[in-house]
């Protein structure tokens, strides 16, 4: 074979690899593109909670001496300001209630309020709907979580105006008026009123 021969082949060679290595360089890029439009979450004591687009760029550090929900709420507290962060800290504060809940079994009520802290109303109201029927998992809190979050949903559906979906939520928590419970007696109470009152007001 002639030496001009050799060279083409060689040359054509170095055509062909470089066209190959570009188009493996191009591959992950638009894989990727497609993946960042799939919606995250992460399960929590059997709630999927959807994560917020901004998630990945707030750092948190939850230690591993959190044992229980006190500890989370005394670290939350210390650290982001309250129990639910402030509105300047309550990103923080709810990825840290998500990540201990998530790796100590805590029933997940706080993604709910710290979305309220950032006047994220709808989406808080939604999150105390769902986990509603996920009370039922909670054993001998049971009752004190549908009142808790039933009144919290009211509440919120009522700030936002929902008068329909507000008065749904409180007479679901107004059914536990007169329960021996002083806590749960009191939402279911105050959930009463606030039914009695948007009724009038119709």
């Amino acid at each position: 074979m002639s030496k001009i021969k050799l060279k083409l082949i060689f040359f054509l060679s170095i055509i062909a690899v470089s066209i190959f290595c570009t188009t493996c360089k191009s591959a992950p890029a638009y894989s990727l593109a497609h993946e960042d439009n799939i919606k995250k979450s992460m399960t929590i004591t059997g709630y999927t909670y959807e994560l917020p687009t901004w998630w990945d760029s707030v750092q948190v550090t939850v230690p591993q001496t959190l044992k229980n929900e006190n500890d989370v709420r005394d670290f939350v507290g210390q650290n982001y300001g309250a129990d639910t962060g402030t509105k300047k800290t309550w990103k923080q504060a709810l990825k840290t209630w998500a990540m201990a809940c998530q790796r100590l079994d805590i029933f997940p009520v706080y993604l709910g309020h710290c979305h309220r802290v950032g006047e994220e109303f709808e989406r808080a109201a939604q999150i105390f709907a769902d986990l509603y029927p996920l009370a039922d998992t909670q054993k001998q809190n049971r009752d004190w979580y549908r009142v808790y979050l039933a009144y919290n949903a009211g509440e919120l559906y009522a700030q936002l105006g929902n008068k329909d979906k507000a008065k749904l939520w409180f007479s679901r928590a107004a059914e536990y008026v007169g329960y021996s419970d002083s806590s749960i007696k009191y939402y279911a109470g105050v959930a009463a009123n606030r039914l009695k009152t948007l009724e009038k007001n119709k």
